[in-house]
């Protein structure tokens, strides 16, 4: 019985602490959703540098393990690189838009990356004003 009163208080104080919290953070942040925006494009930014990660070691164990070579290994390299180029386009296009409509203004900043012995051009975004 006593486990039951505990866990009817735990909800109780939980609940008000986050309607607390939430009301708070809206109340004292006048910026507080622009703020919410710089983060989200920084966000973006990570998730980019982390695909660019991900294709890049990728690419090395296909290069390391696959056994493939020549103009096997050429299109399946090719394949990664299409579909990060793919990928972080639609995000920082996505990204590009929703900041528009906030009034921040960002643009891609082209920047070389290395995939399987490729140069590939990868585009992080940068604000340039808001």
């Amino acid at each position: 019985m006593k486990k039951k009163g505990m866990v009817k208080r735990l909800i109780s104080v939980s609940t008000f602490l986050f309607v607390l919290c939430f009301l708070a953070s809206s109340i004292s942040f006048a910026g507080g959703f622009q703020n919410d925006i710089y983060a989200k494009i920084e966000r973006t930014n990570c998730e980019i540098e982390e695909m660019i990660s991900e294709a890049q070691a990728s690419a090395d164990n296909l290069i390391l393990n696959s056994g493939l070579e020549g103009y096997r290994l050429e299109m399946e390299i090719q394949k990664i690189i299409l579909k990060l180029e793919t990928k972080v386009e639609q995000k920082a296009n996505a990204m590009i838009c929703e900041a528009a409509m906030n009034g921040i203004y960002i643009e891609k900043e082209y920047r070389l990356v290395n995939i399987g012995g490729h140069d590939v051009l990868v585009d992080p975004l940068k604000v340039i004003g808001d």
